[in-house]
Protein backbone atom coordinates (compact mmCIF):
# COMPACT_ATOMS: atom_id res chain seq x y z
CA UNK A 1 0.00 0.00 0.00
CA UNK A 2 2.76 2.43 1.04
CA UNK A 3 4.20 1.97 -2.89
CA UNK A 4 1.20 2.71 -4.11
CA UNK A 5 0.79 5.75 -2.36
CA UNK A 6 4.73 6.75 -2.78
CA UNK A 7 3.76 5.85 -6.79
CA UNK A 8 0.76 7.97 -6.35
CA UNK A 9 2.43 11.32 -5.16
CA UNK A 10 5.89 10.95 -6.18
CA UNK A 11 4.93 14.05 -8.83
CA UNK A 12 3.69 15.82 -6.72
CA UNK A 13 5.91 16.44 -3.55
CA UNK A 14 9.22 15.88 -2.59
CA UNK A 15 8.81 12.32 -0.41
CA UNK A 16 11.19 9.27 -0.23
CA UNK A 17 9.61 5.99 0.89
CA UNK A 18 11.53 3.67 2.73
CA UNK A 19 10.38 0.04 3.66
CA UNK A 20 12.52 -0.67 6.30
CA UNK A 21 12.69 -1.50 9.92
CA UNK A 22 14.09 1.93 11.75
CA UNK A 23 17.34 0.04 13.15
CA UNK A 24 18.10 -1.27 9.26
CA UNK A 25 17.13 2.11 7.71
CA UNK A 26 20.54 3.58 8.63
CA UNK A 27 19.68 7.29 8.59
CA UNK A 28 21.96 9.65 9.63
CA UNK A 29 21.76 11.12 13.17
CA UNK A 30 20.47 14.47 13.72
CA UNK A 31 18.52 14.38 10.11
CA UNK A 32 15.40 15.27 10.91
CA UNK A 33 13.15 17.83 12.45
CA UNK A 34 10.00 15.85 13.49
CA UNK A 35 9.34 12.47 13.44
CA UNK A 36 5.41 11.36 13.68
CA UNK A 37 4.04 7.72 14.29
CA UNK A 38 0.33 6.34 14.44
CA UNK A 39 -0.47 3.18 16.41
CA UNK A 40 3.13 1.18 15.85
CA UNK A 41 5.16 1.39 18.92
CA UNK A 42 2.83 -1.22 20.61
CA UNK A 43 3.78 -3.14 17.68
CA UNK A 44 7.06 -3.21 18.71
CA UNK A 45 9.04 -5.61 21.41
CA UNK A 46 12.10 -3.48 21.84
CA UNK A 47 10.26 -0.04 22.00
CA UNK A 48 12.85 1.12 24.30
CA UNK A 49 15.25 0.75 21.33
CA UNK A 50 12.87 2.31 18.61
CA UNK A 51 12.71 5.37 20.81
CA UNK A 52 16.47 5.44 21.25
CA UNK A 53 16.70 5.26 17.77
CA UNK A 54 14.13 8.12 17.43
CA UNK A 55 16.27 10.40 19.41
CA UNK A 56 19.53 9.47 17.43
CA UNK A 57 18.36 10.41 13.84
CA UNK A 58 16.57 13.71 15.35
CA UNK A 59 18.15 16.94 15.46
CA UNK A 60 18.77 18.70 18.51
CA UNK A 61 15.31 20.47 19.25
CA UNK A 62 13.32 18.34 17.19
CA UNK A 63 10.16 16.89 18.42
CA UNK A 64 9.15 12.82 18.36
CA UNK A 65 5.10 12.86 18.69
CA UNK A 66 3.31 9.18 18.10
CA UNK A 67 0.08 7.55 19.04
CA UNK A 68 -0.18 4.30 20.76
CA UNK A 69 -2.87 2.20 22.17
CA UNK A 70 -3.93 2.14 25.78
CA UNK A 71 -7.12 0.28 25.68
CA UNK A 72 -7.93 1.79 29.37
CA UNK A 73 -11.62 0.90 30.03
CA UNK A 74 -11.94 -1.94 28.03
CA UNK A 75 -12.69 -5.49 29.55
CA UNK A 76 -9.61 -8.01 29.57
CA UNK A 77 -11.47 -10.43 27.35
CA UNK A 78 -11.65 -7.94 24.57
CA UNK A 79 -7.93 -6.64 24.63
CA UNK A 80 -7.02 -9.83 24.96
CA UNK A 81 -8.94 -10.62 21.42
CA UNK A 82 -6.93 -7.26 20.46
CA UNK A 83 -3.94 -8.31 21.18
CA UNK A 84 -4.11 -11.60 19.26
CA UNK A 85 -5.95 -10.19 16.42
CA UNK A 86 -3.55 -7.26 15.83
CA UNK A 87 -0.45 -8.43 17.05
CA UNK A 88 -0.04 -5.76 20.31
CA UNK A 89 3.10 -6.49 22.36
CA UNK A 90 2.46 -3.54 24.87
CA UNK A 91 -0.34 -1.79 25.82
CA UNK A 92 1.08 1.74 27.11
CA UNK A 93 -0.24 3.56 30.64
CA UNK A 94 0.91 7.19 30.72
CA UNK A 95 3.07 7.05 33.63
CA UNK A 96 4.94 4.63 31.85
CA UNK A 97 5.18 6.40 28.42
CA UNK A 98 6.22 9.53 30.32
CA UNK A 99 8.87 7.79 32.24
CA UNK A 100 10.33 5.79 28.95
CA UNK A 101 10.50 8.84 27.67
CA UNK A 102 12.16 10.28 30.14
CA UNK A 103 14.80 7.40 30.22
CA UNK A 104 15.34 7.85 26.20
CA UNK A 105 16.73 11.30 26.91
CA UNK A 106 13.82 13.57 25.57
CA UNK A 107 12.36 16.79 27.48
CA UNK A 108 9.28 18.90 27.26
CA UNK A 109 7.20 15.35 27.15
CA UNK A 110 4.00 15.43 27.08
CA UNK A 111 1.66 12.41 27.37
CA UNK A 112 -2.27 12.99 26.93
CA UNK A 113 -5.32 10.57 26.73
CA UNK A 114 -7.05 10.31 23.54
CA UNK A 115 -11.08 8.81 22.96
CA UNK A 116 -11.96 9.17 26.50
CA UNK A 117 -15.51 8.82 26.37
CA UNK A 118 -18.02 6.04 27.35
CA UNK A 119 -19.46 6.31 23.69
CA UNK A 120 -15.60 5.73 22.17
CA UNK A 121 -14.83 2.82 24.57
CA UNK A 122 -18.10 1.42 23.42
CA UNK A 123 -17.14 1.65 19.92
CA UNK A 124 -14.32 0.61 19.93
CA UNK A 125 -15.51 -2.92 22.19
CA UNK A 126 -17.81 -2.89 19.37
CA UNK A 127 -14.92 -2.73 16.47
CA UNK A 128 -12.96 -5.27 18.55
CA UNK A 129 -16.13 -7.80 18.21
CA UNK A 130 -16.52 -6.58 14.71
CA UNK A 131 -13.22 -6.94 13.48
CA UNK A 132 -13.45 -3.13 12.56
CA UNK A 133 -15.86 -3.28 10.10
CA UNK A 134 -18.12 -0.18 9.73
CA UNK A 135 -20.87 0.53 7.26
CA UNK A 136 -20.38 3.91 5.35
CA UNK A 137 -23.60 4.90 5.44
CA UNK A 138 -23.39 5.20 9.67
CA UNK A 139 -19.72 6.61 9.41
CA UNK A 140 -20.31 10.03 9.33
CA UNK A 141 -23.17 10.21 12.27
CA UNK A 142 -20.90 7.91 14.08
CA UNK A 143 -18.09 10.61 13.93
CA UNK A 144 -20.04 13.30 14.53
CA UNK A 145 -21.27 11.44 17.67
CA UNK A 146 -18.08 10.62 18.76
CA UNK A 147 -16.57 14.38 18.18
CA UNK A 148 -19.38 15.77 20.35
CA UNK A 149 -18.93 13.13 23.18
CA UNK A 150 -15.27 13.66 23.02
CA UNK A 151 -15.99 17.51 23.78
CA UNK A 152 -18.36 17.26 26.33
CA UNK A 153 -15.87 14.16 28.08
CA UNK A 154 -14.64 14.67 31.67
CA UNK A 155 -11.21 15.10 31.78
CA UNK A 156 -9.14 12.11 32.69
CA UNK A 157 -5.80 10.06 32.47
CA UNK A 158 -7.01 7.39 30.40
CA UNK A 159 -8.06 6.59 27.38
CA UNK A 160 -8.26 4.66 23.85
CA UNK A 161 -5.32 5.77 22.83
CA UNK A 162 -2.33 8.02 24.28
CA UNK A 163 -0.89 10.95 22.15
CA UNK A 164 2.79 11.90 23.08
CA UNK A 165 5.03 14.86 21.95
CA UNK A 166 8.55 14.88 23.10
CA UNK A 167 11.30 17.00 22.70
CA UNK A 168 15.58 15.93 21.92
CA UNK A 169 17.02 18.33 24.42
CA UNK A 170 18.95 21.11 22.85
CA UNK A 171 22.95 20.30 23.38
Amino acid sequence: RAKAEMHRLQHKCDLQFVNSTLGKANFQSHHFDKIYSFSVIEHISDYGMVLNECRRILKPGGYLGFTTDCLAGIHDDLRSKHRVDHRVVKYFLPQELNLLLKNSGFDEITVRPLFVSRLARRKFAEGIQNKFTYRYRTAWSDALRLALAEVVAPSQNDGMFLLAVARKPVG
